[in-house]
Order: C-alpha cells, then sequence, then structure tokens
C-alpha cells in the first residue's frame, strides 16, 4: 500500500508527514496512535516501497520522514543516504528494532532527529515529532550549517582506500560501508577523483609497491602480496605498463641511483 494522495501539501500550513515501513502494520499503529491534527501534522504519504519513496520524496520535500530501518529492497539507511545526497533537508525519524542500535547510531551521524523502538510507543514518537517541528522552525542559516557538518561518505570511502589497498575490495564492498550506491560512487570518482575505482585502487598498490622496491630489502614476490597483488606475474605486468620497466629492473635503477 503506497498513499501519494498529496493535493493539500504544503497548502494549509500543516507540516507535511511521509511514512515508509514495509510492514503495513506498523504504518497502521503509526497512524492510529498519533494526534497528527493536534500536532499540525498531515500524514500524506505512506509507502510501502522505499525505494517508491525515494521517488517521491525528492519529488515533493516532505516535512517529516518516518522511517524503518530493515526493508527489503532499500534499507533505512541507504533510503536516508539518498534522501541527503538530495540537499533535502527533512526531518527524519528512524523506527528501529531492539538488534538494530548499531546501525540505529550509523543513521545518527546522518543527522537524523532520533529513533523510537518498535512497538511504537506513542508518546515517545510525539515527542519525537515536536522535535523535529522545532528544528524545522529553526533559521535556515543553522539548519544548513548541521548539514554541511556531516560526514562526506566519499571522502571516508577513499581514506580507507587509502590504508586498506593491499586488502580485497569491490566498489560493491566499499559502496555497502559507506551506504553508497555503486553507481553514484562510480561517478563520485569521475567528478571528485578524475578516474575510476578500479584505477584509484590500483594507484595506491603500485605507488607502495613503487616505495617498497625502493627499500631494497622486500623480496620481489612479497612486496607483491604485501600491496594486494596475490599473483606476482599479474603484478609485474601491471607495474611495467604503469612505469616502463618491470619491477626488478625498478629495484635495480633504484639501487644504481643511491649507489651513484
Amino acid at each position: 500500500m503506497d498513499r501519494q494522495d498529496s493535493p493539500l501539501a504544503g497548502g494549509n500550513g500543516m507540516y507535511r508527514l511521509m511514512v515508509v515501513d514495509d510492514e503495513i502494520w506498523s504504518i497502521i499503529d503509526i497512524r492510529n496512535s498519533i494526534d497528527f491534527a493536534s500536532l499540525h501534522i498531515e500524514c500524506i504519504w505512506e509507502f510501502q516501497d522505499p525505494v517508491a519513496a525515494v521517488v517521491c520524496a525528492v519529488q515533493n520535500a516532505p516535512d517529516i520522514i518516518i522511517v524503518d530501518l530493515r526493508m527489503p529492497k532499500l534499507s533505512g539507511i541507504e533510503f536516508i543516504r539518498h534522501i541527503r545526497e538530495q540537499k533535502l533537508h527533512s526531518q527524519i525519524i528512524i523506527l528501529s528494532g531492539f538488534q538494530d542500535f548499531e546501525v540505529a547510531r550509523e543513521a545518527m551521524k546522518l543527522h537524523v532527529c532520533g529513533y523510537c523502538l518498535k512497538p511504537i510507543d506513542a508518546d515517545e514518537l510525539t515527542h519525537l515529532l515536536l522535535f523535529a517541528k522545532e528544528t524545522l522552525d529553526k533559521p535556515k542559516p543553522l539548519v544548513e550549517t548541521l548539514q554541511a557538518d556531516k560526514p562526506d561518505p566519499f571522502v571516508e570511502l577513499v581514506q580507507y582506500i587509502d590504508s586498506h589497498y593491499n586488502e580485497h575490495l569491490s566498489l560493491e564492498y566499499l559502496a555497502k560501508r559507506f551506504f553508497l550506491s555503486p553507481n553514484h560512487c562510480s561517478r563520485l570518482f569521475a567528478q571528485r577523483k578524475h578516474t575510476t575505482f578500479t584505477r584509484y585502487l590500483m594507484g595506491c598498490r603500485l605507488e607502495a609497491a613503487r616505495q617498497l622496491l625502493q627499500r631494497g630489502d622486500v623480496p620481489l614476490h612479497e612486496i607483491a602480496a604485501k600491496v594486494g597483488f596475490p599473483d606476482y606475474f599479474y603484478f609485474s605486468r601491471v607495474f611495467k605498463k604503469e612505469f616502463g620497466m618491470a619491477p626488478k629492473d625498478y629495484r635495480k635503477q633504484a639501487e644504481t641511483g643511491k649507489d651513484g
């Protein structure tokens, strides 16, 4: 059940609310347990499909969003990432089970205004809705400052590669770890690093190998393994393509330079 009846949105001074939860009973519980009228909140959108909810949110910019953390197709964290990537200032309340505390802490980094445990406690959720309204009523520059202060997941992702280049890394793994979509990750590498993920990772590994070769005390096969190449012959071929000579020749040149 995805309800999008929004002709009244923004036209009557009410705060516009979106609820996103794959469990219909949870949506009904929220609808029936909260006195939205007294809070000047109108529950306009209800979605069980988080992907459709993202599309609707981008188009309509709800004032407040209540979203479950664990959903098929798109997790609550991924949903929030998409919302923040679009620079929406929606106040977000997350719904969480007892087993979700670790994920809830991750969500807090995305500047959600709070989380509410299931089953829903009406007083607790009402308090969070009031807090969301207060935040929305603050001067806009303050809200924008809060948004600007949030960590940049792409910067964190790149820093992770810089210190873990020797591990088995994939774009899918890193995107999931830093709550980005693989496609968005690829676009960010192109826009901000002017390269691809694969080439950036390869560059980190080859630069580390070059520095180890200059030291002269690490066997060639060990260097390959240390920087993330389990196959030495593949490493040698890639290194030669990048630096114009095989690893052993690069080492000899480096040693000759030291002797000179």
